[in-house]
């Protein structure tokens, strides 16, 4: 799944047929069935960016993370010097799965960024970056109903700044992710795909804005683990 940083950031492929007949009831259980993978691979990415995998998840997949260092000149360096350093790129390739409060997946994903704003004494960080994600057998199960669906996604992080210290500044204070995900399912008519744009902002507190075309969601970047992590506004 190794591609370049600019093809990481066109439209996903269509996603394969599941084998669940089982259909979202209605758009509203759609969204919140693509936003609950929005914001589950969001805060999967904070976390490899920070070199921790799965947050407080036990980890049941692979994982592999390449770090290279950069100056204010584009020269790579041996390693991370606090004053020189200037870029610092990360490519990220993971497989596992995953679950929360009454959902379960298997995820493969590939990310690329890019830390900027580093040499010197700065107080912040940038992040930018892109990725592709195919998420197989995701099966959702709540008041709606059961419902199983087979997504792929693309990923676009732009411009996420974080402050330092890290103990005072523990959420991005500014800043996007975008994925735009479809999401394919069999029901009684045969096989169906939906997509959806999902964008989610921070502005340094604990709860982002999440929204899936349009319908806005707050996402609790504190949530743990195995819960749902954000509720309709």
């Amino acid at each position: 799944m190794r591609k370049t940083l600019t093809a990481l950031v066109c439209a996903a492929v269509a996603a394969g047929c599941a084998d669940d007949p089982s259909v979202p009831d209605s758009a509203d259980a759609l969204d919140a069935d693509i936003a609950l993978v929005a914001a589950d691979q969001t805060m999967e990415d904070i976390g490899a960016l920070r070199g921790v995998p799965g947050g407080d998840r036990t980890w049941t997949g692979e994982f592999s993370r390449t770090v290279r260092y950069f100056d204010a000149d584009g020269e790579e360096q041996d390693g991370y010097d606090p004053l020189t350093t200037d870029v610092i790129t990360i490519e990220v390739d993971a497989s596992r799965d995953a679950s929360r409060d009454g959902w379960e997946a298997s995820f493969d994903h590939h990310r690329e960024f890019a830390i900027s704003g580093l040499e010197g004494e700065e107080t912040t960080r940038t992040w930018n970056g892109a990725g592709e994600t195919a998420v197989s057998r995701s099966r959702h199960s709540d008041a709606d109903g059961d419902r199983s669906y087979d997504m792929n996604a693309s990923s676009l992080m732009e411009d996420v700044v974080v402050g330092l210290p890290r103990s005072e500044h523990p959420w991005p204070l500014s800043g996007t992710v975008t994925h735009s995900i479809e999401a394919t399912w069999v029901g009684p008519d045969g096989e169906r795909t939906r997509s959806r744009t999902v964008t989610i902002t921070f502005d340094g507190t604990q709860f982002a804005e999440l929204t899936v075309d349009g319908e806005t969601f707050e996402l609790d970047l504190d949530a743990r683990a195995t819960d749902r992590p954000f509720r309709r506004r």
